[in-house]
């Protein structure tokens, strides 16, 4: 079996969905939802993604996102494995929780969009759960029924927007979507070749795009290369210069005033591509990979609060632009 198409630009849109390993739960309660749409506001944070619609399904998840930079790949990479450690973690369990690698169609932004966001919106109906998509909670469609949506991070006006050039008969979202249930509109929009839903002239340009591929996978490449130019020694010798400490101030077990070994674990996360487990062995410490994961977020919060670790953080950034350039 070939893989699907993976194609990646700067300001792409896909539709993404992820599905539980042997179609089994990837939900078992509202505890696991919002930490899953925690991580996802991480995902957003970190890489600039705009989430434009999502919803949570008990054994799969959609999303339609846009990428500012060609790094879905990635954003998906570390969205399931941040999820799937808290998951394991919390159950007491081992192995993969999602069934193999994500799928996705890229989305015609300036025509499609709506369409995509109404068969986001309605699987919950499409499925049978309910007639009602509002009283479905788990989905971005209460924030766009409401002004001021639950989650400040999600991006309803190119949605909204393209409601309103293209009419439809319909004054609101909420409208749109009522007469989308009534008339029984649940079906996906057409999917060119498994992969793009879009216009005529979009498919054109993409398939220019796929014919230029080898090109284009060496600028992604490139791309990949200048955000993640650094390496854990790297990271490590800038912290440990900036504190003026030995490297084994990283490995020390409290971490509470331990600002280099969270600057470390957080700047090892952004900057370079090494998995927590790889983390975890060049600490060569105790720590675990969920503990990891952790200290990573709970420094990006801190760093939001702390006037102090953020100058910290802003030189050692600069310290490690300056490395790359030499």
């Amino acid at each position: 079996m070939t893989r699907p198409l993976r194609l990646e630009y700067e300001g792409a849109v896909y539709e993404v969905m992820s599905r539980g390993n042997e179609d089994k739960p990837i939900f078992l309660d509202d505890h696991d939802r919002k930490e899953f749409l925690s991580a996802l506001h991480l995902m957003q944070s970190r890489y600039q993604a705009i989430i434009h619609v999502y919803v949570l399904m008990a054994n799969h998840y959609h999303l339609l996102i846009e990428t500012p930079q060609p790094n879905l790949s990635r954003i998906m990479h570390d969205l399931n494995s941040q999820y799937t450690i808290y998951f394991n973690h919390r159950y007491h369990r081992t192995g993969h929780l999602f069934q193999g690698r994500y799928k996705s169609h890229i989305i015609d932004k300036e025509n499609f969009l709506l369409d995509v966001s109404r068969y986001i919106h309605l699987n919950p109906v499409r499925s049978g759960i309910t007639q009602k998509p509002e009283d479905y909670p788990y989905s971005s469609l209460p924030d766009y029924f409401a002004d001021n949506g639950r989650h400040a991070w999600l991006v309803k006006g190119a949605v909204l927007e393209q409601l309103q050039k293209k009419g439809e008969g319909c004054s609101s979202y909420r409208e749109y979507i009522s007469h989308c249930v009534e008339i029984g509109d649940y079906a996906q929009p057409t999917v060119y070749a498994n992969a793009i839903i879009g216009s005529r002239d979009f498919v054109e340009e993409i398939k220019e795009k796929i014919r230029n591929a080898g090109k284009l996978s060496k600028d992604i490449a490139q791309a990949r290369q200048l955000r993640n130019g650094n390496d854990l020694q790297k990271i490590a010798e800038s912290v440990i210069e900036y504190y003026q400490q030995t490297i084994d101030i990283l490995s020390r077990p409290k971490i509470k005033k331990n600002f280099a070994k969270k600057l470390f674990v957080y700047l090892s996360r952004k900057y370079t591509d090494k998995s927590l487990n790889e983390i975890k062995e060049f600490l060569n410490d105790s720590i675990t990979e969920v503990a990891i994961s952790k200290l990573s977020r709970r420094t990006e919060d801190e760093l939001c609060l702390n006037p102090s670790l953020n100058e910290d953080k802003k030189y050692i950034e600069k310290n490690l632009l300056d490395r790359r350039k030499l």
